[in-house]
């Protein structure tokens, strides 16, 4: 990251219009209790022989385990939120992870290449609509007609009239392929939305696994992250 992507993202931090100084406090004002809560405990434990374990059940009238997956939760998407923002204001750069593979369910990259192949053709109209003997023409059959011997055409207009919602087969060809682009674009934008949604969910349920199994790795981890964006917090 160079030093001005630095800055820019250390002043966006720190802009409530992003809402991550709002998080981030939200978070001490739970988390400060909760630790003094804890260090008590901790502090308890002093004057008990060490040969008998005593565990922490209940933190704030709750589940101790509930309410610290919980707090890693918010804290999870917190750090989400602000590399959203690092995506969204620092340069960036496409590396080839996985071979270059993305990997996703095989029904959704089923249904976007479908869209793609089906954008593909709109596409091939929509370059031959500024023709004259194109643009000139007043409904599909006559620039069937008039285009019988460009196959590519042809078929192009076929196969849009077999996928084209049934609102837009009635009108004209310049309106349908209008049409139909907006409607791919939409839908190809939701699946990779929802793709988005669910890539995030896996990795926050991964990330509560290992902060459950293995704290003291998570709390490290969470420390020097909020320490490189020149935030403190306890944890």
């Amino acid at each position: 990251m160079s030093e001005v992507d630095k800055q820019a993202f250390a002043a966006a931090i720190l802009d409530p219009a992003y809402g991550i100084t709002q998080r981030l406090e939200a978070l001490q004002k739970t988390l400060d209790p909760l630790w003094r809560e804890a260090e008590e405990f901790l502090n308890s434990l002093e004057s008990k022989s060490a040969n008998s374990t005593t565990r922490l059940n209940t933190l704030s009238h709750r589940q101790a385990r509930e309410v610290i997956e919980e707090q890693a939760a918010a804290i999870t998407d917190m750090l989400h939120a602000a590399k959203q923002v690092a995506l969204e204001l620092c340069t960036t750069k496409v590396t080839c992870a996985n071979n270059g593979k993305h990997y996703v369910y095989h029904p959704t990259s089923k249904k976007r290449k479908k869209l793609n192949k089906q954008l593909h053709i709109v596409q091939n109209i929509r370059s031959h609509l500024n023709y004259p003997v194109i643009s000139s023409a007043t409904s599909i059959e006559e620039i069937l007609q008039k285009n019988d011997r460009n196959q590519s055409l042809c078929q192009a207009i076929s196969n849009l009239n077999a996928f084209a919602p049934d609102h837009l087969k009635e009108d004209t060809l310049q309106n349908q392929v209008k049409g139909v682009e907006t409607h791919i674009r939409e839908e190809l934008a939701r699946l990779d939305k929802t793709h988005s949604k669910e890539c995030h969910q896996r990795a926050r349920r991964s990330q509560q696994s290992k902060v459950s199994k293995h704290p003291k790795q998570a709390h490290k981890k969470y420390s020097l992250v909020l320490a490189k964006t020149g935030l403190d917090c306890k944890l």
